[in-house]
């Protein structure tokens, strides 16, 4: 029987695969395979964990400004926030950049 690795419960009837780095920042492979993690966790993590991350302010800024694709294949085409438009350069595209950027704006 397996075992999911964050509940310990049976996890052998698992229909779905846990993406290491979320759809939404370009992983298609990068996944465990089906009984690592049961359905129910891995549900749990992209409604209460990887959804309200992607979908935060300087987390949104990043995908747009590095043309991420989702899992439908759409990118971020208009944020309507600040800076949208600039240039990608190399500080700008890291996350580190974007969540200084945004607790700076918070104070």
């Amino acid at each position: 029987m397996k075992r999911c690795i964050f509940c310990g419960n049976d996890s052998s009837c698992s229909k779905s695969v846990e993406h290491i780095v979320p759809e939404s920042f370009g992983n298609k492979s990068a996944i465990l395979r089906k009984g690592i993690v049961c359905d129910k966790c891995n549900n749990y993590f992209a409604r209460k964990v990887e959804q309200p991350f992607l979908e935060s302010e300087p987390i949104r800024k990043l995908r747009q400004e590095l043309q991420l694709e989702n899992k439908k294949g759409k990118t971020i085409e208009d944020y309507g926030g600040p800076e949208t438009n600039s240039a990608c350069h190399a500080w700008s595209c890291t996350p580190a950049y974007w969540i200084s950027k945004y607790y700076s704006e918070k104070e």
